[in-house]
């Protein structure tokens, strides 16, 4: 058996098999009992594990565990809410102006690494200049 530290409550224990504490599993199948009812009676209530959490009083890195190791399964949604065209419009120009930014900080990234070392120059690595290179050349 190897020791693992349980990745809820980063308490060391041995095991082979996940990296969660048998404590910590207990709550897990309490939580999951608890989570499973309260899914059955409110179909329509809002089932992310934030609001789960919220709702039931359940600490949220047990909802979250529930989800990793496959007891909840994530649902897609069936329709996409449309964003409207104005949002999408906003958020294309925006991305647009951050690539243009970007392009712009990496120009200016190799001008400057030009002007420290003009072509035709060697490039030097970090002491060179005071301790020579390799060959023992200064």
């Amino acid at each position: 058996m190897k020791l693992k530290t349980c990745t809820l409550c980063r308490k060391l224990f041995s095991s082979d098999g996940p990296d969660i504490c048998p404590i910590c599993m207990e709550h897990i199948d309490a939580a999951f009992q608890v989570v499973r009812n309260y899914i059955e009676t409110r179909p329509d209530a809002p089932l992310d594990a934030y609001s789960l959490s919220v709702a039931l009083n359940i600490d949220l890195r047990y909802v979250q565990a529930l989800v990793r190791l496959g007891y909840l399964e994530p649902i897609e949604d069936p329709e996409p809410a449309e964003e409207p065209e104005s949002a999408t419009g906003d958020e294309t120009m925006r991305k647009i102006d951050l690539a243009r930014q970007l392009q712009a900080s990496l120009t200016r990234s190799v001008e400057t690494q030009e002007e420290r070392n003009p072509k035709g120059a060697r490039a030097t690595m970090y002491a060179q200049d005071k301790y020579g290179s390799k060959q023992g050349e200064k």
